[in-house]
């Protein structure tokens, strides 16, 4: 992922402190061992509750993917701020989680995003960057 599309993420997770906020991540996954982070797309989160989860409304996920598809992009997983929470994936979030899709979360606290933490959704923190 570059410097301009964490940048992006942290912008967007600050913007919506104190709560959650969310996106789609897209790129290119073929014959590498870590995907590569092309798009971070925003998406509003949909929860009643936007400061203890966040929900995603699927036709505007659809809508989002076929637009990077037509640019040859994938969907690879999605990002979440935890505010005044810590990176580590919640046990909603490992429920949540898309089975094989990256899963970012970036804690945000006092309105300042933090280390990110990526995981995959079968259960092993694959990196933390």
């Amino acid at each position: 992922m570059s410097v301009a599309i964490r940048d992006r993420i942290a912008r967007h997770v600050e913007a919506a402190y104190p709560e959650e906020a969310c996106g789609a991540l897209f790129g290119l996954e073929a014959g590498r061992s870590h995907p590569l982070v092309t798009t971070a797309f925003p998406l509003p989160n949909r929860s009643p509750c936007k400061h203890e989860g966040f929900c995603l409304e699927p036709g505007e996920l659809e809508l989002a993917c076929r637009a990077r598809r037509a640019l040859g992009e994938s969907l690879i997983g999605f990002y979440h701020s935890h505010p005044d929470r810590s990176s580590m994936p919640s046990a909603a979030d490992v429920e949540m989680a898309v089975w094989g899709l990256w899963q970012v979360t970036i804690p945000v606290v006092g309105g300042r995003s933090g280390a990110r933490r990526a995981w995959r959704a079968e259960g092993t923190v694959a990196c933390r960057k």
